[in-house]
């Protein structure tokens, strides 16, 4: 491992014990028990897109000799399960916790965030289609952002509706 990479392995994992810290002293989020069972059950289906996606990896790579990266073998099932989770909880209505603040900050960051990375993803599949694997998954990234920005705008307006 080369210097940068430790230097930036040990910058996300501060990050995440600043991120954990910070969330343990601060109010936690209230979900109603409809919520609740709406996110268990979320979960759950996460879990099993994520076992689905590894099985059609594991068939890919062993039986149709197709030449994956693992970064790819083990983002893309941890991606597409994130996104059954947050799909399956937003239609139900239970991804956003009652009372919860700050959505148009959340909502431009992730929707920018997310266009940024499909704008990516796209450009280095035009640009390089051999290494498809990094862009794919850069383009499930994005996917991924734009559907929790995309559900935060809907929130705010149907919160504002109903006033």
């Amino acid at each position: 491992m080369d210097t940068l990479n430790i230097i930036i392995f040990v910058f996300f994992l501060a990050l995440g014990y600043m991120l954990v810290t910070y969330r343990k002293n601060r109010k936690s989020e209230k979900y109603d028990e409809r919520q609740a069972v709406i996110r268990g059950r979320g979960y759950k289906y996460a879990f099993i897109a994520i076992a689905v996606s590894d099985f059609l990896l594991l068939f890919l790579v062993d039986n149709l000799n197709v030449k994956i990266t693992p970064v790819f073998l083990l983002l893309a099932p941890l991606l597409i399960g994130c996104m059954v989770f947050t799909g399956y909880t937003i239609f139900k209505g239970a991804y956003i916790a009652m009372h919860e603040k700050n959505l148009l900050l959340s909502s431009i960051t992730f929707i920018l965030l997310g266009v940024c990375e499909l704008v990516f993803g796209i450009l280095g599949l035009i640009e390089n289609a051999a290494k498809w694997d990094h862009n794919v998954l850069l383009l499930l990234f994005g996917l991924f952002l734009l559907l929790v920005g995309v559900n935060y705008v809907y929130q705010l307006y149907i919160s504002k509706v109903r006033k």
